[in-house]
C-alpha cells in the first residue's frame, strides 16, 4: 500500500491552496502526486494535426498554471523525452509504444517507446477491467468482467456522434504514477480530458470513492465515459463548449463498479458460482450471471470460498447447483460453511424513506464473541432455508454445527443456555433486520417448533439472497 493509501476521509487532511486550486478539490485528489512532485503530460504528434489530441492535452494542462508548476511539462511524444515517472497519457496508450506511431515526414519516430513505458502500460492493461478492442475495423471499449461492449456511433440523420473513453489512474507511492485518459476516438478523448478537469464531474467520483471502506489509493481506478457532439450545429469543430461528456461508470480494483447515473452504490461486478433468492415459501431460484440485482427489501449473504480447496467447491455445486447430494453432503456442507461464517458478509438492503437511493447495513454490529457465534446461527438457518430444512436444536446438534459457542457455568443444559444467548438475543447485533422487541421490523421471523425441537427462517417481506464465490 502506498503513501496515497489512506482512508475516504483522510484524503480530505491536505491543507489549504496549492496554485488556484484548493487541496481538498477533487481534481487536486484524484492527480495528487503531479500536483506534489511534477510530471509531464504527454500527447502524440499526428500527420493530420499538430497534436493529436492537442486539445485535451492543453486543456487538463490548465489544471497545473505556471508559475506554481513548472515541475509540470506537457511534451508531444518523442523518443528523446527523459521520461518523469509522474505521466498523464493522453489519446490512445498503445501508440505511446509504436515506433512508427504518427511520424512527421522525414523526421523520427515520435512514440515514447517500448522501452520507457511498455512494461508500465502492459502491467496497467493486466490489471484493467476496461479494455480497448477491435471490433471489425473500428475500436471498441469492453467490460472484460461481464464482456459489455461500447461501440462509438454516428447518426447522420439525428445530426449526433457518441464515443467513449477511459481514464485510468494508476498509484505507486511517490513516483511511477499514471494516469491514462484514452477514448476510442478523439471525440472521446477530449470528452475525458472534460470529466477530468471538472470539479462537478469529479466531485461526484470522489464522494462514491469516499463510500469504499479501508479505501486503497494504490489500486487501479477507471472511470467509463460517455461523449456526444452534433457536428452540424458546430460546424464539425470539437471544442470543450460543444461537447457533452458524463462519467457513466466507476470500477475500483477490477472487482467493485458503481453507476453514477442510476445504481448510486458499488456493486461486486465478479459473477457468483452460486447465487439464490429466496422469497416466502417458495423454493430457491437459482440467478444466471449478469442477472440485475434482487428486489429490495433483501437480506444478502455473500461468502468467497475460493481458498477452502476443490472439494468444497464439489460440494457446494453438488448441492446447491445441481441438487445432486446426498444427505450426507447436505450436513457436511452446513457444517463446513458455518464453521467458515466469519468468510460471510452479510447486509440488509432497502430503500431510503424517500426511495431515491438504498440504504446497505452490514451486519451484524459489533463482533463480540458472542456476536460472531449469532452471526454463524443466522447464516446457518439462511442456509437450511435455502435448502429447505431447519435447525435440529439439540446438545448433539450445537456441537457439531456451532463449536465455537462456549456455554457459561449455569445448572442449565447446552441446548437451554443456547436458545437464551442466541436466539432470544438475535436482536443483539441484528436490530437493524429484528428490530426492537416491542416494534419488530417485519422482515423476518425466526420461528422455533417445540414440537419438533426445530428452528426455521421464515421470510415475511423480505428476499433472502445466498452468493457464493467458488
Amino acid at each position: 500500500m502506498s503513501e496515497y493509501s489512506a482512508g475516504a476521509g483522510s484524503r480530505r487532511r491536505w491543507g489549504i491552496v496549492m496554485g488556484n486550486l484548493d487541496q481538498t478539490d477533487a481534481r487536486y485528489c484524484f492527480l495528487k502526486p503531479l500536483f506534489v512532485d511534477g510530471g509531464i503530460i504527454f500527447g502524440l504528434a499526428s500527420r493530420e494535426e499538430n497534436v493529436r489530441d492537442g486539445l485535451a492535452m492543453g486543456e487538463i494542462g490548465r489544471l497545473f498554471p505556471i508559475p506554481t508548476y513548472e515541475n509540470i511539462h506537457l511534451e508531444p511524444g518523442r523518443p528523446t523525452v527523459e521520461l518523469a515517472e509522474n505521466i498523464i497519457l493522453v489519446g490512445s496508450s498503445i501508440l505511446f509504444l509504436k515506433s512508427n506511431a504518427y511520424p512527421t515526414k522525414g523526421g523520427p519516430p515520435l512514440s515514447v517507446g517500448q522501452d520507457k513505458l511498455g512494461e508500465r502500460l502492459k502491467k496497467i492493461e493486466k490489471e484493467c477491467c476496461y479494455g480497448f478492442i477491435m471490433r471489425g475495423d473500428h475500436r471498441a471499449v469492453i467490460n472484460k468482467v461481464t464482456k459489455e461492449v461500447y461501440r462509438s456511433q454516428r447518426n447522420r440523420r439525428r445530426d449526433i456522434e457518441i464515443d467513449f473513453a477511459v481514464i485510468r489512474r494508476k498509484l505507486r507511492c511517490s513516483s511511477q504514477n499514471t494516469v491514462i485518459v484514452e477514448g476510442l476516438r478523439r471525440l472521446g478523448t477530449i470528452g475525458a480530458a472534460k470529466v477530468l478537469i471538472s470539479s462537478i464531474h469529479m466531485g461526484s467520483i470522489e464522494k462514491a470513492l469516499s463510500k469504499i471502506k479501508s479505501f486503497d489509493e494504490s489500486a487501479l481506478l477507471e472511470i467509463l465515459v460517455k461523449v456526444t457532439f452534433h457536428p452540424r450545429g458546430n460546424d464539425g469543430v470539437y471544442s470543450f463548449s460543444t461537447v457533452e461528456a458524463v462519467p457513466l461508470m466507476i470500477v475500483y480494483n477490477h472487482q467493485w463498479t458503481y453507476d453514477l447515473i442510476d445504481g448510486h452504490q458499488w456493486i461486486d461486478q465478479h459473477p457468483w458460482d452460486i447465487h439464490l433468492v429466496v422469497s416466502g415459501d417458495d423454493k430457491p431460484i437459482a440467478v444466471p450471471p449478469g442477472a440485475t440485482e434482487s428486489p429490495v427489501p433483501r437480506l444478502e449473504i455473500q461468502g468467497d470460498l475460493r481458498t477452502l480447496g476443490p472439494g468444497v467447491s464439489a460440494l457446494c455445486r453438488r448441492v446447491f447447483a445441481t441438487g445432486t447430494g446426498s444427505e450426507e453432503d447436505v450436513t457436511r456442507l452446513l457444517e463446513v460453511l458455518t464453521a467458515q461464517a466469519e468468510r460471510f458478509h452479510i447486509e440488509l438492503v432497502d430503500e431510503t424513506p424517500w426511495n431515491n437511493n438504498l440504504k446497505i447495513v452490514d451486519l451484524p454490529i459489533g463482533r463480540t464473541a458472542i456476536r460472531r457465534v449469532r452471526m454463524q446461527f443466522l447464516v446457518l438457518l439462511a442456509l437450511c432455508r435455502a435448502l429447505g430444512r431447519g435447525f435440529y436444536c439439540d446438545d448433539s446438534s450445537i456441537r457439531q454445527f456451532l463449536p465455537k459457542y462456549e456455554p457459561g457455568s449455569s445448572a442449565k443444559s447446552l441446548t437451554g443456555q443456547f436458545i437464551a444467548a442466541v436466539p432470544c438475543r438475535l436482536r443483539e447485533g441484528f436490530e437493524p433486520l429484528l428490530g426492537p422487541a416491542r416494534k419488530p421490523k417485519g422482515y423476518l421471523q425466526v420461528d422455533y417448533s417445540k414440537k419438533t425441537k426445530t428452528y426455521n427462517l421464515r421470510l415475511d417481506r423480505i428476499v433472502l439472497v445466498i452468493k457464493l464465490r467458488l
